[in-house]
């Protein structure tokens, strides 16, 4: 359970991060607002527990996959647990691929056009595959405007605050929000590249 900071007289908001901290967004009684960081009790990234997510997407498409074919080449009478499974998997990928598939009947009709297009190395389902991607990798990225806020970091904190998102306890952004800074001017004050 997080505990609110001295002074703070409501809770605005707690996000979960990827590296196991949680943001904690608070009001004060002078109208302002302050953020905290509060460790979780242990790692909860899937990449620390051996999990790569993309691994988990494709597994559950390998087996509904199977599923599929034991519907579509068995015994009518004995696919009834194939569809069940089946429709299991839907629901569990539904979760899992929007935008692309709206709800577990898309993920259905999707899991049917593979079993069809077996053998096609050119079928790609959406969300799964790289081509729709290329498209990306040869667009100029616009540059971004130079920035700036006037404002400068304390000497007594840029040695700190340098040190702390060289251990990953904040973001260069979480620095910049908390001085009212842009991040590109953090990183150029503090020497980071």
């Amino acid at each position: 359970m997080h505990r609110a900071p001295l002074g703070a007289t409501a809770l605005l908001s707690i996000r979960s991060r990827p590296d196991g901290m949680a943001e904690i967004d608070y009001a004060t009684g002078s109208g302002a607002h302050g953020v905290i960081l509060s460790a979780h009790p242990y790692d909860r990234r899937p990449e620390a527990m051996g999990i790569n997510p993309n691994d988990i997407l494709l597994e559950t498409w390998k087996k509904l996959d199977n599923e599929v074919t034991r519907i579509r080449e068995q015994d009518p009478q004995l696919n009834e647990d194939a569809k069940h499974k089946g429709r299991a998997l839907a629901e569990v990928l539904a979760l899992m691929m929007p935008p692309f598939f709206s709800d577990a009947d898309a993920i259905v009709r999707e899991a049917l056009r593979r079993y069809d297009h077996r053998g096609n190395a050119e079928y790609e389902t959406p969300g799964l595959g790289v081509e729709s991607l290329k498209i990306f990798d040869n667009m100029p990225q616009p540059k971004a405007p130079t920035k700036s806020s006037g404002k400068t970091i304390p000497d007594g904190a840029a040695a700190s605050s340098k040190q702390g998102i060289e251990l990953g306890m904040f973001t260069v952004k979480q620095i910049a929000d908390s001085y009212g800074m842009f991040p590109e001017e953090v990183k150029e004050q503090l020497g980071l590249a």
